[in-house]
């Protein structure tokens, strides 16, 4: 379904969360990283590939004008193995220094996206765009993933700040999975643009004491919720609560 897609709209590059493991195992056309996690395959044949490489949980591709990188990181993971991977691109856009596009499910929550709340991945995430002069090329507040009467923007496409991203579209179309297609045009010639600001994370050294001693006591131990999840929006609240940014 996703190749018969990407063939429809004439995609340069494809590049999936989640694949079937089945359908891209073992084959030299796809670039996969070990777990088959993600995969990303080049279908425009004038497309020059200079390298391509994997890591924990992303693979990727260079082309004479951008890195293009598929990414996913479950929400079951500890944030740690998030870190691990953001930390890990980081070097190779360090590395590789031209233009840098970035595209997976990252399952994490920020306004900057359009959710109503951010969560601490979504923190991780806008600050190591503000250290990488990254920013966020998603645009409106379609939801990129619906399972049931559940819709969430979990699906990002951050690029560098010298990338011209236009018509970028969730498709409404069947995928035969949670996810959505997104589709958008990568224009060579960078048009002056605005670009997006971001909240960075908290500043520890305006930490109020008195104040996280009092949110600390109100938290009830025996009704709070110790699911990831809940845990990580209560941490987030508290530090909204005694920290500025």
């Amino acid at each position: 379904m996703a190749i018969a897609t990407a063939s429809e709209v004439n995609a340069s590059i494809l590049v999936i969360s989640e694949p079937n493991k089945t359908a891209v195992k073992g084959r030299q056309d796809w670039v996969c990283d070990d777990n088959l996690d993600v995969a990303l395959k080049v279908f425009d044949k004038n497309l020059t590939i200079k390298n391509q490489g994997i890591g924990a949980g992303f693979s990727y591709v260079t082309t004479k004008d951008a890195t293009i990188y598929s990414c996913n990181t479950s929400g079951n993971k500890e944030l740690v193995h998030f870190e691990t991977m953001l930390e890990a691109i980081e070097e190779l856009i360090k590395s590789h220094k031209g233009r840098t596009i970035i595209t997976g499910d990252f399952n994490a929550k920020s306004a900057q996206w359009g959710m109503n709340y951010t969560d601490i991945r979504g923190h991780t995430i806008v600050d190591w765009m503000a250290a990488n002069n990254l920013v966020i090329a998603n645009e409106g507040i379609t939801p990129t993933f619906q399972c049931n009467n559940y819709t969430s923007i979990l699906d990002l496409t951050i690029v560098s700040e010298n990338v011209n991203i236009q018509k970028w579209t969730v498709m409404d179309r069947e995928s035969l999975s949670d996810h959505k297609y997104i589709t958008f045009e990568c224009v060579n010639n960078v048009q002056a643009k605005s670009i997006k600001t971001y909240n960075r994370g908290w500043r520890v050294d305006k930490l109020n004491k008195e104040k996280l001693k009092d949110e600390l006591g109100k938290i009830d131990q025996k009704s709070e919720s110790t699911s990831v999840k809940c845990f990580n929006e209560l941490l987030t609240r508290i530090c909204d609560r005694t920290m500025a940014k």
